[in-house]
């Protein structure tokens, strides 16, 4: 689990400038790769962090993070039952 640019833990490290989706992503391609971990194959995001994985996995498709990444196999995003019942308008019981 990664806590994104100035959330959590995250706040103690001086990150560069834009606060944006498109570095968020960058965050995470940058962590992988300077752990050493195998690429993901699946990203999960919950709320905005669904946007930074799509981000990344676009970017991954397009080359962003260098041409020998493979797009993620599975990207998932998780939204609250109160809002997926709003916008799907379904009843929760």
């Amino acid at each position: 689990m990664l806590d994104m640019r100035n959330h959590g833990k995250s706040t103690e490290r001086e990150l560069n400038p834009p606060h944006n989706i498109e570095s968020a992503a960058r965050d995470l391609a940058d962590l992988v790769k300077a752990e050493g971990w195998p690429w993901p194959e699946v990203v999960v995001g919950h709320s905005m962090g669904g946007k930074v994985a799509l981000q990344f996995a676009e970017s991954c498709s397009r080359g962003g993070y260098g041409h020998s990444v493979l797009s993620p196999k599975q990207v998932s995003l998780l939204l609250s039952i109160v809002i997926a019942s709003y916008i799907f308008n379904i009843g929760i019981q």
